[in-house]
C-alpha cells in the first residue's frame, strides 16, 4: 500500500469509512475526494454494553428505570479486556454494518472494530481519521488511544461518563405536534453531534497485514432538564 487516506465518521451510532490506496492517490488529489474502503454497509463487529440511563441532578446521578420491567434495570457485561487490539477473538460479537447497532438510551457504552489491510505501513504517509459521535469517544489503533474527545483522561473517563450536554441542547421552541417533532429531529442531531477532526495516525501504530480501527463510544448523563 503506497499511501492511504482515511475518514470516519460516527454519527448516531453510525459509522462511515473512505481511504485511498495504490494507485488512487492521484484520482484523490485530482478530484478532492478519497476512495471508500469501508462504509457503514461493511463488516463491523460490534458489542453493545446495555444500562438504564442516567440524569445528572443536584443530588447525583440518578437512573431512569423503566416501570414493570425490571430486566431493563440490570447493566449487561462490559467487553472483554483488549477488545482493541487486533489479535483480539471477536468471533461471538455482533457482526453486520454499523448501522445494526442499537438506536435505544439503554447504550451505556458502545464498541466497534472494523479492519483494513496494510501492505507496508512505512509508506502510509497520510492516514486520518475524523469522528462524529454523541457522548464521548475514544479511537484506538491495533490496542493504542489516538485519541478520546469529552471524556476525562485514563481509566476514570473510560469507565464514566461523557461530558454533559448543556440545557440548550435540549430546547427548540414550543411543541407543536407529532410531525413538527419529526421535522426538528435533524437539528436536534445536528446540536448534539460533537467531532474528532482529522486525527493523523503514525505510521508506528500500523502493522503489516490487518489493522484494526477501534471505536469506543461512552454516554453522557442526561441534563436534568429533562425531568422538567
Amino acid at each position: 500500500m503506497s499511501g492511504l487516506t482515511v475518514r470516519w465518521l460516527l454519527a448516531g451510532g453510525l459509522l462511515i469509512g473512505a481511504a485511498a490506496g495504490p494507485g488512487a492517490q492521484e484520482r484523490e488529489r485530482a478530484e478532492g475526494q478519497p476512495t471508500v474502503i469501508l462504509d457503514t454497509a461493511g463488516p463491523w463487529r460490534i458489542h453493545h454494553t446495555l444500562a438504564p440511563p442516567v440524569v445528572a441532578t443536584d443530588d447525583g446521578l440518578k437512573p431512569i428505570l423503566a416501570v414493570d420491567q425490571p430486566w431493563l434495570h440490570e447493566k449487561t457485561p462490559e467487553p472483554p479486556g483488549g477488545w482493541t487490539r487486533s489479535d483480539f477473538d471477536d468471533s461471538t460479537w455482533l457482526r453486520g454494518p454499523a448501522r445494526v447497532a442499537c438506536e435505544t438510551h439503554m447504550v451505556a457504552r458502545l464498541c466497534l472494530r472494523g479492519k483494513f489491510t496494510v501492505t507496508d505501513p512505512a509508506k502510509v504517509k497520510d492516514l486520518r481519521v475524523t469522528l462524529g459521535y454523541y457522548g464521548g469517544a475514544i479511537v484506538y489503533v491495533n490496542g493504542k488511544e489516538l485519541k478520546r474527545g469529552h471524556l476525562k483522561p485514563g481509566e476514570e473517563g473510560r469507565q464514566g461518563l461523557a461530558e454533559i450536554y448543556p440545557e440548550s441542547v435540549y430546547f427548540f421552541g414550543n411543541i407543536h405536534d407529532w410531525d413538527w417533532m419529526v421535522s426538528i429531529r435533524y437539528q436536534w442531531e445536528k446540536k448534539r453531534i460533537r467531532i474528532l477532526s482529522d486525527l493523523s495516525v503514525p505510521s508506528k501504530l500500523l502493522r503489516k497485514g490487518v489493522n484494526v480501527l477501534a471505536v469506543e463510544i461512552i454516554r453522557a448523563a442526561e441534563n436534568d432538564v429533562v425531568l422538567l
